[in-house]
């Protein structure tokens, strides 16, 4: 199972908890002098399927996004330096964590196998900020938007003993948009950011290696920003779908580029198009859904296709 060590190489050896399964299994060890900000940066890697920018630091991301967001640090609750059990969920909803409308509304939080939820608050293993997620290492942390997702999104994450975080992100549908691997610095809280022209309604998180993964310092937006035109794409149109094999596209512009991934994040077909219409035949292509990313006139758009 996933081992979680200490920065500082004493409280490494007294603590004890170097075979712990899960966040509740430590002791807090209530460390002072710290700071209530990230300021590690974070190296992304992965296929963009879809508009989605990546940031690094909170004021590109701020500065990028012209809507409101939403700030929540997890400040309440059980408080500085205190690790507890939150039941199966996180939210505004109440917990036990957090009071009926202590949180921001807006997100939940649970994870893969329908397991506990962690807080760990400012200090109590080391972290500079109040952190939430699946309690057992190797669990996978679920962050979810309901009901109409968000297109600005980001927090900083800390992923115990592990230097590799991978994300995936779901639309409101549930269908796959993106998938990154996120390289961080280990046990220390890294900023992460993104803004997107499809709606996200879920991000799961990874540690590898059945690492513990974390957040805090959670800052999301509702208002599509990223100006895809209707107007471009006003005539573009996709047949038959679903599709049995020809796949055909028209547009009264100019279509630049065509590409196609599977559900993983794989792109399986890449086609310069520089034309008002083409074809391309998915009869090799396996049953199931895949997304089309599709670019006008410099403007990319993505659609769902279906191959029968």
């Amino acid at each position: 199972m996933k081992n979680f060590t200490f920065l500082i190489a004493c409280l490494v050896a007294s603590s004890g908890y170097m075979n712990a399964q899960s966040y509740s299994d430590l002791v807090p060890i209530h460390s002072s002098g710290l700071t209530n900000s990230s300021t590690n940066s974070a190296v992304f890697s992965g296929e963009a399927i879809t508009n989605l920018i990546t940031y690094d630091n909170r004021t590109d991301f701020q500065n990028d996004y012209d809507g409101t967001t939403i700030l929540e640090e997890f400040l309440g609750g059980p408080g500085a330096g205190q690790i507890q059990n939150c039941g199966l969920e996180i939210s505004s909803n109440g917990d036990g964590c957090f009071a009926p409308g202590e949180l921001e509304e807006g997100f939940t939080v649970t994870s893969r196998d329908g397991e506990d939820m962690i807080f760990i608050g400012n200090g109590a293993i080391g972290n500079s900020i109040s952190l939430v997620g699946a309690n057992a290492f190797e669990d996978v942390t679920f962050l979810n938007f309901t009901p109409n997702g968000v297109y600005a999104v980001g927090f900083d994450l800390l992923v115990s003993d592990e230097s590799i975080a991978n994300l995936e992100f779901f639309d409101t549908n549930g269908d796959l948009l993106e998938i990154f691997t996120v390289n961080v610095t280990p046990n220390v809280e890294s900023f992460v950011g993104f803004i997107s022209d499809v709606a996200i309604g879920r991000i799961e998180i990874e540690g590898s290696n059945e690492a513990g993964e974390l957040f805090g310092g959670l800052e999301f937006g509702t208002d599509s920003l990223m100006g895809v035109s209707d107007a471009d794409f006003s005539s573009f149109k996709y047949y038959p779908n679903p599709t049995t094999g020809m796949m055909s596209i028209s547009s009264d512009k100019n279509i630049e580029a065509v590409s196609i991934f599977n559900m993983l994040g794989q792109k399986v077909f890449e086609s310069k198009v520089n034309a008002i219409s083409s074809q391309f035949d998915m009869s090799r292509f396996a049953a199931g859904n895949y997304i089309m990313k599709v670019t006008i006139d410099g403007i990319t758009k993505t659609h769902k296709i279906i191959k029968k």
